[in-house]
């Protein structure tokens, strides 16, 4: 997804629902990573939209140890230039007090 549907998508949900609580923040793991969020009140309860943008992967060395009890570890080699963006949708769940992510079914061609 593009930066400018997100922005369409987030300006819609703002005019529809109820937002509860919106802002961005880095992820740790990924260098030059954001995650964007918006929680709004939906028709099926409490929602979240998350616009993920991060860098594309271009390699990954993984390192083994012939150590016992000892795990591998995977290093990844991020573009510096070039982005992968996606959004997520999730739902609220009580029961669990965790948000739970909604998979869209595929359709078949």
């Amino acid at each position: 997804m593009r930066e400018d549907k997100w922005l369409d998508t987030k300006a819609m949900v703002k005019e529809k629902f109820k937002v509860l609580k919106e802002g961005k923040e880095a992820i740790e793991d990924i260098p030059n990573s954001s995650r964007e969020f918006l929680e709004f009140e939906g028709p099926q309860g409490m929602m979240r939209l998350e616009y993920v943008v991060r860098p594309a992967v271009v390699d990954k060395k993984t390192t083994y140890s012939k150590t016992g009890g000892r795990a591998g570890q995977v290093d990844y080699i991020y573009s510096e230039d070039e982005f992968v963006q996606k959004m997520q949708a999730f739902k609220w769940n009580d029961g669990l007090q965790e948000w739970e992510e909604i998979k869209a079914p595929i359709a078949a061609v």
